[in-house]
This record gives C-alpha cells, structure tokens and sequence, in this order.
C-alpha cells in the first residue's frame, strides 16, 4: 500500500502515559493507532490521560496507554508495509525475538519490536 508523505507530520510518541492509585491492582494497557489513518484512539486516549490527571479519582493498579504504528501515524496512512494489526501470531512474534534488530525489516516490524 504506497502512501504519500505527509503534508504535517504527527509526533506521537510511543508511550502516551500512564495513571495509577496507590491501591495494587490489575495493569491496563491500551494501544491506539493500529492502523495509521484511525489516530481516533490516540486522541481519546490523551483525553482520558488529561481527565484522570485532573480530577485524581481514586485508581486500583494502573492504566498504561501506547501509540501503536507510529510511522503510519506520522503519514496518515493505513500501514506502511504490512498490516500490523495482522501480525500478533505466536510464529511471528517468536521470529522478531530470535531475529537482531536491523535496518532491512519492515517499518511495521519494526514497530511491533
């Protein structure tokens, strides 16, 4: 899927933030921005981040929130290379762990290292 470049460029970064109580409790992750031209989540998830840091209710455990495909954020498109909502397979995943780092993997892969 070729996308064009970006006229304005969308500087998210990968961990958005986080809120917590002093209660233990169960982590919560959430990741918007799958998919590069659906940011919706992102900017609902900054909203949500900006009101829990407002108002302070009272919170068990913690509430951490990502940007998912930052690269197909910056240029409003879909994906770059791949889908990367399509490549949370155990096979996948095992294979990016074994593999060194490099400069020759997909921009969603990446990504989802």
């Amino acid at each position: 899927m070729a996308c064009k470049a970006a006229t304005t460029v969308m500087d998210i970064p990968r961990v958005l933030g986080s809120y917590g109580g002093s209660a233990p409790g169960p982590l919560v992750i959430c990741i918007g921005g799958m998919h590069g031209n659906e940011p919706a989540g992102v900017f609902a998830m900054q909203r949500v981040l900006r009101s829990l840091h407002e108002t302070q209710p009272a919170f068990r455990g913690e509430l951490l929130t990502l940007s998912g495909n930052r690269a197909a954020l910056a240029r409003r498109c879909r994906y770059i290379a791949q889908d990367l909502n399509r490549l949370w397979t155990a096979d996948r995943i095992a294979a990016i762990r074994n593999q060194p780092e490099s400069n020759t993997q997909a921009p969603e892969e990446k990504e989802q290292r």
